[in-house]
């Protein structure tokens, strides 16, 4: 049997000192590899990640992370998982990431 484990944060945050890389463990797995990176941070942080962590980060944009997480997820997806259905904002931009987001992870 094999398991896979799939989520939109990794457990750790990267931080850019002196123009190197530093990758740490993170509490509650907040860390969102963006596509802010260039292609060789890239690749660096995929080795690592993959050698230290057994994870393979997906760099989204900022903005598909502002419009898919802090857009869909919070807005929509947790207050109607903790029955705060009053609390429900909807956007179609951010379904529309949603969805995008989604597409990318499954073609990983």
């Amino acid at each position: 049997m094999r398991l896979l484990i799939v989520s939109n944060r990794l457990p750790i945050t990267i931080e850019e000192v002196d123009g190197n890389l530093i990758v740490k463990k993170s509490v509650g797995g907040l860390g969102f590899p963006s596509s802010d990176f260039n292609n060789k941070q890239k690749e660096i942080l995929s080795k690592k990640l993959f050698k230290e962590y057994n994870s393979l980060p997906v760099f989204l944009s900022k903005k598909l992370i502002d419009k898919f997480y802090y857009g869909f997820c919070n807005k929509v997806v947790w207050p109607l998982f903790h029955l705060f259905t009053n609390y429900v904002e909807w956007d179609e931009e951010f379904w529309k990431a949603y969805v995008e987001v989604n597409e990318i992870f499954a073609q990983e």
